[in-house]
């Protein structure tokens, strides 16, 4: 995670799973796989479910007026970073 220079409360939440990701579904396509298709729909998944739990995260650890900034109260905070990660 990174926070960009020139938005102090803009964070790269990037998750870490393209980096190998890409190589594997690659791989998997070039040998004609169907499996390559199963492969990408789950790596799919496993981004959303990593990016989700990230935000999550560092939504809990704002402070009171960055959350009044993005329109959320501290409670609304709490409700939504207390949910699982494999939960929309």
């Amino acid at each position: 995670m990174n926070i960009t220079n020139n938005a102090p409360y803009c964070i790269d939440t990037k998750p870490v799973l393209p980096r190998f990701a890409a190589a594997l579904v690659e791989a998997a396509h070039g040998a004609g796989l169907w499996i390559g298709f199963v492969m990408t729909a789950v790596l799919n998944v496993l981004i959303a479910w990593q990016t989700r739990a990230t935000q999550r995260r560092l939504l809990d650890g704002q402070s009171g007026h960055v959350l009044r900034d993005m329109g959320l109260s501290r409670e609304d905070a709490i409700r939504e970073s207390i949910k699982p990660f494999w939960r929309a």
